[in-house]
């Protein structure tokens, strides 16, 4: 109820008027505003509020705000509500050297895209990527195709903990049917079914009596190498495969009579005997053909080895050439034995070495040799050179030879022995006196050109006391490759250093020592 004021009495009238106009002012005000009144309006004005709209955009991390107005007074309500929600940054990830994996998190910096908002972020961590996945080229095949459903394979992520994997289908196979007419069989490989594209190989066998004619594509449309022999390949097709094999009688038959021998014997050659019967005339000569790996002839081999006999027909008046061997049987030619080899012949002996000469074996068969020092060729050690090196001294050596193995020979049977006593190489030593022109009277070696009790080579050394050295022969210095060992103390003599000449020769030595020479002269006899 409105408040009223009392005017004092005086002037009725004029206290009437008064009262009068105090309470039209009071309806006025009333008709003015209905309902209530906002502390921020007119006083008494009843609010006829607008719906919220948003007066304040959201951002990153804050809500946006929304407010309404009084539609009589236009007075903003000072009640607000939240509006659209915070947008969150839009990061833009920059990656270092540690990428994100299907497991596990990344790392690098981040900065939001947001107008008007600059968070970053050095350290950032990047988010697990579900489709990071470490697939290699390992695919395995998980569902094997057959002619009804397609195959899989499947290929797995390498990452430990990571149970992803990817699959991809094997296309599935195609029949394959194989038909005969005739007596004869007929197979394929792969046999039964084939994957698209593969390729495909087709063999046919004519039963005794029967002959391959041809092959036939009946359904599936396919191309063969070859319709004429017996074996024959096609690229399979998207799509089922039948083929057949024709096969055809002989117009003759072959009787072996003499059904294949193994003949034991020299390399040199085989005769198999046979008869062959026709039960057509002029269906042509028969012809027995040798056949292994490597030799096709009419000719029978020389070599020894395992043959097939094949029997064919030659073309003849009322029937062509038949081509398809009929195998009749084997001929087995035996190795001949290993040729007989004559005892080595000793070449050169020497402190560390043995030599004989090389022994050619009459068969053409390689040779080998053995040493041993016991008479018995079981306990020989062989080698293929005749050359026997770092041997002992003082020990008797037995020498054998035998032939080696080949393709048409046995090994032969070891020869007697070559003896060979194993001696010392004899070294002289020539010692010069301190007295210049002293002479000094030493006999000198002995040397031979073929033998087995000497040595062909004889070192002669030379005390290492003196300054200088020189060898002569015949009054001529001995220079190059004739002088060895340190400053020329040592000369290797032999029966080539004598031109292979029999007989005494003399070898001057001169020596220098503090500035005095000194000479001597020994002698060489050389003998057979």
């Amino acid at each position: 109820m409105s408040a009223v004021t009392l005017i004092p009495q005086g002037d009725n009238m004029n206290g009437k008027l008064k009262l009068g106009l105090v309470i039209a002012l009071i309806g006025f005000l009333m008709l003015a505003c209905k309902g209530g009144s906002d502390p921020g309006g007119p006083v008494g004005c009843s609010h006829d509020w607008n719906v919220y709209t948003q007066t304040t955009a959201p951002t990153c991390i804050t809500a946006g705000l929304q407010t309404q107005t009084c539609k009589k007074c236009g007075i903003t309500n000072s009640a607000t509500q939240a509006g659209e929600p915070a947008k969150g940054h839009d990061w833009l990830y920059t990656q270092d050297s540690t990428p994100a994996t299907c497991i596990a998190p990344g790392s690098g910096s981040r900065e939001c895209q947001r107008e008007g908002c600059d968070e970053y972020e050095d350290d950032a961590a990047f988010p697990i990527d579900p489709n990071a996945h470490d697939f290699n080229d390992d695919w395995q095949e998980t569902k094997a195709p057959s002619i009804t459903e397609d195959g899989e394979l499947t290929r797995y992520c390498q990452r430990e903990d990571c149970e992803a994997k990817e699959t991809k289908p094997i296309e599935r196979l195609y029949a394959i049917t194989m038909q005969t007419e005739g007596n004869g069989t007929a197979v394929s490989n792969p046999n039964n079914a084939a994957a698209r594209s593969e390729t495909v190989t087709i063999t046919a066998a004519a039963d005794p009596g029967n002959i391959f004619i041809e092959w036939q594509v009946i359904t599936g449309g396919v191309t063969l190498s070859n319709t004429e022999t017996e074996i024959a390949a096609f690229t399979m097709p998207g799509n089922a495969v039948t083929i057949k094999a024709i096969f055809d009688e002989l117009p003759i038959t072959v009787e072996v009579t003499n059904n294949i021998h193994i003949y034991n014997g020299t390399p040199q050659g085989a005769t198999v005997a046979y008869f062959g019967n026709m039960n057509e005339e002029n269906a042509g000569a028969i012809i027995v053909r040798y056949v292994n790996a490597g030799y096709d002839s009419e000719i029978p081999p020389i070599n020894a080895g395992d043959y097939n006999i094949m029997v064919t027909t030659a073309g003849g008046d009322d029937y062509p050439a038949i081509t398809v061997p009929l195998r009749v049987g084997t001929l087995h030619i035996s190795k001949a034995g290993g040729a007989a080899l004559a005892a080595p012949i000793l070449s050169a002996k020497t402190s560390g070495s043995i030599t004989v000469e090389i022994i050619t074996a009459s068969t053409g068969q390689s040779v080998e040799y053995g040493i041993s020092t016991s008479n018995t060729a079981a306990a020989a050690i062989w080698q293929i050179t005749p050359n026997f090196a770092e041997r002992n001294p003082n020990i008797t050596y037995y020498i054998f030879a035998r032939a080696i193995e080949n393709s048409n020979y046995n090994q032969g049977a070891a020869s007697s022995s070559l003896t060979i006593l194993k001696q010392e190489a004899e070294t002289f030593t020539i010692t010069f006196m301190q007295l210049q022109d002293e002479e000094l009277n030493i006999t000198g070696p002995e040397i031979q050109l073929i033998g087995n009790e000497s040595e062909t080579t004889k070192p002669i050394t030379v005390d290492g006391q003196y300054d200088s050295i020189k060898y002569f022969f015949n009054g001529s210095p001995i220079t190059g490759n004739a002088i060895s060992g340190d400053k020329g103390r040592t000369l290797t003599v032999n029966p080539a250093f004598f031109n292979n000449s029999t007989g005494t020769f003399y070898l001057t030595i001169e020596v220098e020592k503090d500035g005095l020479f000194y000479s001597n002269i020994i002698t060489v006899t050389v003998r057979l």
